[in-house]
């Protein structure tokens, strides 16, 4: 199955493989323009077009990924122009919600943040960029905390819902890399924190922090120069 989208950029499946999100760019007269789709993979039907071409990008703007919740129910990705997570159901592509600005931004985004759905889209995390670590209840819309550290590179939710996962990059000298990875995991409901953890790894920053679907295990993609 071949999908008409040119220039793709990134790539996104559903857990249960139903869905794909696409994100491409496509050149005009007024610049790089991108646009965000969601296909069925079975028929290579256009379900809907999340971020219209036209007031999804432009020069300068630098786009991230979008992310299925593992229930396969929602989709979230950052607009890259408004600065903001939106929210759709990932079966019509029908728009669920608009979250507040993610933490840090200023202009158009130079770093994307990174951002993740919680198991049943009840919650969603966003970190990276600049700003840190941002948790909102996307029932309400509403943010419920904020973590004000530039370093807090990359966030997940467990998948019972009941703890934030934080991957911070720390121990940098002289604009050299990083010498040290903590991982840590934070209550979401009472904000205590559960544990954490350093890892000793010269690395120039944390990619992703992924735990298992069964809750046992949590791992960290880096970047290094081993």
């Amino acid at each position: 199955l071949q999908l008409p989208v040119k220039e793709a950029v990134h790539t996104s499946f559903s857990r249960d493989g139903a869905r794909v999100v696409t994100v491409s760019q496509q050149v005009g007269k007024a610049g790089r323009k991108d646009a965000l789709t969601v296909w069925n993979t079975s028929t290579g039907e256009r379900i809907a077009e999340l971020l219209p071409v036209d007031r999804s990008g432009t020069v300068g703007a630098t786009l991230g990924p979008a992310k299925f919740s593992s229930d396969n129910r929602s989709i979230i990705h950052v607009d890259p122009v408004k600065e903001v997570p939106f929210v759709w159901d990932a079966e019509t592509g029908h728009p669920l919600r608009e979250l507040p600005k993610v933490p840090g931004a200023s202009g158009m985004m130079v770093t994307v943040p990174k951002v993740e759905l919680s198991a049943t889209s009840r919650y969603a995390v966003v970190s990276g960029g600049a700003g840190g670590v941002r948790l909102y209840d996307v029932t309400t819309g509403k943010t419920l905390s904020t973590q004000s550290n530039a370093l807090a590179m990359a966030s997940a939710i467990s998948a019972d819902e009941t703890a934030v996962l934080m991957a911070t990059a720390t121990a940098s000298s002289g604009g050299g890399p990083f010498k040290k990875i903590r991982i840590e995991a934070v209550g979401l409901t009472d904000k205590t924190k559960l544990w954490s953890k350093d890892v000793s790894e010269e690395t120039w920053g944390v990619y992703s922090i992924t735990p298992s679907p069964d809750g046992r295990f949590v791992g960290i993609t880096t970047s290094s120069d081993a």
